[in-house]
């Protein structure tokens, strides 16, 4: 597969004392695409804070050109990623429906394909260990 066909990103969010901080780490390079905190309303909701990282990382996405045939959105919320499938979110269904929506469009307009896909925290895996520091470090 050529170098621009397959592009990983990888998401976390870190929260503590009611504040919450979310980072996108690129998975080639690891180049920092983002690391902020997030707006309060949203500090409060593990799962939002992760859903939020991961649309940072479709935006960032969508402004990469090339357009890579595939990316891979790397996250350790499984509850982000159900929220994702399942097309539904107590608090952040804007969120899913706007990550669902960009996905579908990216596919039918660009032939592309996303896919979010569940990693597991804290074992070792660069991109993800990156993004877990990083999203700590603006809380």
């Amino acid at each position: 597969m050529p170098r621009n066909d397959k592009h990983t990103l990888y998401t976390d969010a870190a929260f503590e004392k009611g504040r919450a901080g979310i980072a996108v780490v690129e998975g080639e390079s690891g180049k920092i695409i983002t690391q902020r905190t997030i707006p309060d309303w949203a500090a409060g909701d593990p799962t939002v804070a992760e859903l939020i990282a991961i649309e940072a990382a479709l935006a960032h996405r969508a402004r990469k050109r090339p357009l890579p045939r595939t990316t891979i959105i790397a996250t350790d919320s499984k509850r982000a990623i159900r929220h994702i499938v399942e097309g539904k979110s107590p608090n952040g269904q804007y969120i899913v429906r706007y990550i669902r929506n960009h996905i579908a469009a990216l596919g039918k307009r660009e032939e592309r394909s996303v896919l979010v896909q569940w990693i597991p925290a804290h074992k070792g895996i660069k991109g993800n260990e990156k993004a877990d520091r990083l999203a700590k470090e603006t809380i």
